[in-house]
């Protein structure tokens, strides 16, 4: 799950482990901090692998598309390096 607040505070959590940051505007729309703050649990290796994809995708953010309950984020480029969607409670 993935949330900003109205401060630009981003938190995210990546499945073992939940993650901080302080996000930027940028040129196109936005951008995450390369190393976002962390708790260190133990988790499993191939959570551990998903989480560190995930920041790294989230690293190259720079620009968003909403459509309906869903979020592509985008790189500089255009290309789509992340997809969210909005599942119910």
């Amino acid at each position: 799950m993935l949330v900003i607040d109205d401060a630009m505070n981003g938190s995210v959590f990546g499945g073992c482990n939940r993650f901080r940051g302080q996000v930027q505007p940028s040129g196109l729309g936005l951008a995450f901090p390369e190393n976002m703050a962390g708790t260190m649990m133990a988790c499993p290796d191939e959570i551990e692998a998903q989480e560190r994809r995930f920041l790294d995708a989230l690293a190259q953010v720079s620009d968003y598309v909403l459509y309906g309950a869903g979020l592509v984020m985008e790189d500089f480029d255009g290309r789509a390096v992340l997809h969210l969607f909005e599942t119910p409670e």
